[in-house]
């Protein structure tokens, strides 16, 4: 849906409206216009900079034209059209229908519908950015496969629901604010945390070795060893995918049986797909090396 928000003055009855997904920003700076005219007047030409638009299905393009030197022949600096390239961010599209917008009033109009979008359950935990929190996220992709891709979507808030009962009862799930996404780009929206997916981080052990000493018998560098448990449960009726991010600092390694990547230098992430009801437990020792031990 979009809304159309009225503060002309006046009336528009059996309006059609059309929408620039986008933002519209000037490809030339003002100065750099009026100095273009004011040679083409210098040189006998009638200026005239005229800026059009011509809507295509992937793309918009804007137009300078400047008007024919005097004696019908165009100047040969000033070509009759400059196609200004880089604007394919912005899509011209026509909203389905006319409707009439009193002055002062908002209406919501459809914009599109499209039923069966493939969207990806996805949750999201860490310890720095959420706390013990997991953030739930839906990932889609605006492309022919999900069944959009067609035009550009718009900023705005979406909203989520679920359905919850056979009689197609549906709840709240979340809502997000999103900015304009382009053709075949993957979304993320962000819908907050969810109570429903479940990280229990763990630390099992941990020992300090590889101690070294200065000559007055000051520890100048060890060595330790942690190890870690991390249990997961998703308490939802369907499958979602936990991405778990750990953080560590200085001269670290990681030892783990469960497939792990490394983000950066002070980040690996984990990613578990989670069946319905299902429960997964992943472990991990971490060695870093601290003082004159440290190889970094």
């Amino acid at each position: 849906q979009v809304r159309v928000t009225n503060n002309s003055g006046e009336d528009y009855d059996n309006a059609q409206i059309r929408l620039i997904v986008g933002t519209v920003k000037l490809v030339e700076e003002i100065a750099e216009l009026a100095r273009r005219d004011a040679k083409l007047e210098k040189e006998g030409a009638r200026p005239m900079t005229k800026m059009l638009s011509e809507s295509r299905a992937d793309k918009t393009h804007l137009y300078f034209r400047f008007a024919e030197a005097a004696g019908g022949e165009a100047l040969a600096d000033a070509p009759a059209e400059v196609v200004k390239e880089g604007l394919s961010e912005y899509f011209l599209y026509t909203v389905e229908g006319r409707d009439t917008i009193a002055n002062g009033w908002s209406k919501r109009l459809p914009s599109f519908a499209t039923a069966d979008v493939p969207v990806t359950s996805y949750y999201k935990y860490e310890h720095e950015r959420w706390g013990e929190e997991v953030m739930r996220y839906y990932k889609f992709k605006n492309d022919k496969t999900s069944k959009l891709g067609s035009e550009p979507l718009p900023d705005g808030e979406v909203k989520a629901f679920r359905f919850i009962s056979s009689d197609l009862l549906y709840a709240f799930t979340g809502r997000a604010q999103t900015k304009y996404i382009p053709i075949n780009e993957e979304v993320e929206l962000e819908l907050g945390a969810d109570q429903e997916v479940m990280i229990k981080p763990t630390l099992m052990n941990w020992e300090k070795t590889d101690l070294r000493f200065d000559n007055n018998g000051n520890v100048t560098g060890w060595t330790t060893k942690e190890s870690w448990k991390l249990e997961t449960q998703n308490s939802k009726e369907i499958d979602v995918t936990l991405d778990i991010r750990r953080n560590f600092a200085g001269d670290w390694t990681l030892s783990t049986m469960e497939k792990s990547e490394k983000v950066d230098a002070t980040k690996v992430k984990f990613v578990l797909p989670l069946k319905p009801r299902e429960k997964k437990t992943v472990t991990y020792e971490l060695t870093t090396r601290h003082g004159t031990s440290a190889t970094r």
